[in-house]
C-alpha cells in the first residue's frame, strides 16, 4: 500500500547549503507569489508574509482581514493587495510601514 504524502498549507524555509529546515511558516498559506527583487511572499486569508531569502527568515508580515488576491505587475516592480475594505499597493517586495 503507497501512503500519500502529508499535504499542508505551510511554508518550510531550507536553507540550500545544509538541506536543513530553518524555519515552518504556518497559518494556512494558500499562495506563493514572487515580487521584485525576488522576494517571495506567501498569501493566506489574513496575512500576507513577505520571506527574506538571504537570510532565510520571515522579513515582513502584514495582518490583513479577508485577503482577497494579490497581482504582481510582470516585471515584479509592484504588486497590489485586494483585502476586504482595503487596497494596497506594494513597491517590490517592501511592505509599508
Amino acid at each position: 500500500m503507497v501512503k500519500e504524502p502529508l499535504q499542508t498549507k505551510d511554508v518550510t524555509i531550507v536553507d540550500a547549503s545544509t538541506g536543513k529546515s530553518v524555519e515552518m511558516i504556518g497559518g494556512g498559506g494558500y499562495a506563493l507569489r514572487l515580487l521584485g527583487g525576488g522576494a517571495p511572499a506567501v498569501v493566506s486569508g489574513g496575512k500576507l508574509q513577505i520571506l527574506d531569502t538571504e537570510r532565510n527568515v520571515k522579513a515582513d508580515e502584514l495582518e490583513l482581514p479577508d485577503i482577497r488576491g494579490l497581482a504582481v505587475a510582470p516585471d515584479g516592480a509592484h504588486a497590489v493587495v485586494l483585502a476586504k475594505r482595503l487596497v494596497l499597493c506594494l513597491d517590490g517586495g517592501k511592505v509599508p510601514g
